[in-house]
């Protein structure tokens, strides 16, 4: 299997025992009590920020050859635009100042951030694969 399929695999891998796990301390704690109030489900910011990871690592996973030179360059613009697109998507929760509305904050935060580790290591995992070795060999050659 290409380490590129892999690699999506992991990813869809991560993100299901992520939403499992967040899911479960929802669940059996006092914290799902407040959960039932807010505007985004964990379902949502899960499958938000998981098909923008799969979207993400997707366009880096097809890109030519010819871009491993910028692929870090596209890594970080499509994460900036990610993030412009979160934002825009989670504005009602970001803007409001009510304090019953900081926990739900902090979830779409630290959802973003599981997601970002997740997609920056995979993202990295990706370009240690595409780098071509330079061809130096330990003795220059004589002048």
């Amino acid at each position: 299997m290409p380490l590129k399929v892999k690699l999506l695999l992991q990813l869809l891998f991560m993100a299901g025992i992520s939403f499992v796990i967040h899911l479960g301390i929802y669940r059996y704690t006092s914290l799902g009590q407040t959960a039932t109030t807010f505007q985004f489900s964990l379902i949502q910011l899960h499958l938000f920020f998981g098909i923008s990871a799969f979207i993400l690592l997707g366009i880096l996973s097809v890109l030519p050859i010819r871009f491993t030179d910028n692929l870090g360059f596209i890594f970080i613009g499509l994460t900036l635009l990610k993030m412009a697109i979160a934002y825009w998507f989670f504005y009602i929760v970001t803007s409001s100042s009510a304090a019953a509305n900081v926990l739900e904050k902090r979830q779409v935060v630290l959802v973003f951030a599981w997601f970002l580790a997740i997609e920056t290591y995979l993202a990295t995992r990706i370009l240690n694969n595409l780098q071509q070795p330079l061809g130096f060999s330990t003795n220059p050659p004589k002048k």
